[in-house]
């Protein structure tokens, strides 16, 4: 019985963790800072087809991005998670990041992968 008990709450709280993907509490953030994300990525990755979406689509899914990367100009990128909260004015901020590939003609996803970015504050 104490090992079923112990089942049941180790199983509630794996997907206590996970939260269904909701627009509004995506968009609800500030610069680094978003509450929600990180809770809702597994049902965003898991429950809608990302890949093939136009540009759009996600756009009117997720909203617009935080970053249009200045290197790539076929990447967008949203921040989930602030990893590492800079110590100083002048240090580094690590960022886990949902990036979205674009296809040549810039318009469809064409692949997608989280990742860890650092931005130097300033």
């Amino acid at each position: 019985m104490k090992e079923r008990t112990i089942f049941f709450l180790i199983l509630s709280l794996i997907f206590s963790c996970n939260t269904k993907f909701e627009k509004e509490k995506w968009q609800n953030g500030i610069e680094y800072d978003y509450p929600y994300r990180e809770k809702m990525l597994n049902d965003l990755l898991n429950n809608y087809d990302l890949k093939g979406k136009n540009l759009s689509e996600i756009i009117k899914l997720l909203g617009n991005p935080n970053d249009f990367c200045d290197h790539n100009q076929y990447e967008l990128s949203y921040r989930i998670k602030l990893i590492d909260k800079p110590e100083s004015e002048f240090s580094n901020i690590k960022v886990k990041s949902l990036i979205f590939e674009l296809d040549k003609s810039k318009t469809n996803i064409d692949s997608l992968t989280i990742v860890t970015k650092v931005y130097l504050t300033e």
